[in-house]
């Protein structure tokens, strides 16, 4: 919990290229990595993950918020 509510701030600290725009490269590396990990078999890290998504600052979603989202939606569906 202390990690994601850290991490708007380390993210706008760090990853901002210019006032509310993040560099594309970090942008698009963070965020597939971030999506790639809601796959990870330990419930805790997609938990994890799932919820560092859910503290990204606006400005990394620009543009990539529907791909979030679906990655989230993606991780709810049950199985038997």
């Amino acid at each position: 919990d202390a990690a994601v509510s850290a991490l708007a701030a380390l993210c706008s600290e760090y990853y901002m290229k210019e006032p509310g725009e993040a560099d594309p490269a970090i942008q698009e590396e963070l965020i597939t990595q971030y999506l790639a990990e809601l796959r990870n078999p330990e419930e805790m890290t997609r938990c994890g993950f799932s919820l560092a998504l859910g503290a990204l600052p606006g400005f990394l979603l620009k543009g990539r918020l529907q791909q979030v989202l679906t990655g989230l939606r993606a991780v709810t569906h049950t199985s038997p």
